[in-house]
């Protein structure tokens, strides 16, 4: 159980011990490929296992060079539509907003972006695979997303995580290494 406060390093670590376990069905080279933030747990696993990936395809990686104002960004998620009459009426108020995306990649996330509303904040049935009719949402709610601005925890275990690396930080203006 991962608790409140996750660490970012969680799902790279699943990874790599999905990869270790099922290695004889995976022959090389492994290309990693990920959008926003698969892309940023690949990157982050290609941190704790350099040698893994041939090579990495990182399609709007969530990293950023400074820690931003991240309420603004759960905010905004918030505020953000999740909930339709039907699965035909959120594909038609999403066809503007993705009308640059490939047709293939669309037509996955109209598949599989949305499932069935039993109410606005309660999760699917586990294994529930009936077809989606009536209200929908989004498969992934705009509170667990929300999260993960307001609570993040990107060093928390950066240590244990990355034990093979040095860290550097400021104590009482003191230069103290990590290992």
């Amino acid at each position: 159980m991962l608790g409140d406060d996750p660490s970012v390093f969680d799902h790279p670590r699943d990874i790599l011990h999905m990869v270790n376990q099922f290695r004889h069905e995976m022959p090389r080279p492994i290309i990693g490929v990920g959008h926003s933030m698969g892309a940023t747990q690949l990157a982050l696993l290609s941190l704790v296992h350099p040698r893994l990936f041939t090579s990495l395809v990182l399609i709007e990686p969530a990293i950023l060079p400074t820690m931003l104002p991240l309420k603004l960004y759960a905010f905004l998620t918030l505020k953000r539509r999740d909930t339709w009459p039907s699965k035909s009426e959120a594909l038609r108020s999403s066809t503007k907003s993705y009308a640059r995306w490939d047709s293939r990649v669309l037509e996955r996330w109209n598949e599989h972006g949305y499932r069935n509303l039993h109410t606005i904040v309660s999760p699917q049935t586990d294994g529930e695979t009936k077809p989606i009719a009536g209200p929908v949402t989004l498969t992934s709610s705009i509170y667990q997303e929300s999260m993960l601005y307001l609570r993040p925890n990107f060093m928390g275990h950066t240590t244990s995580a990355l034990a093979d690396l040095h860290f550097e930080r400021k104590i009482n203006n003191t230069s103290c290494t990590d290992y």
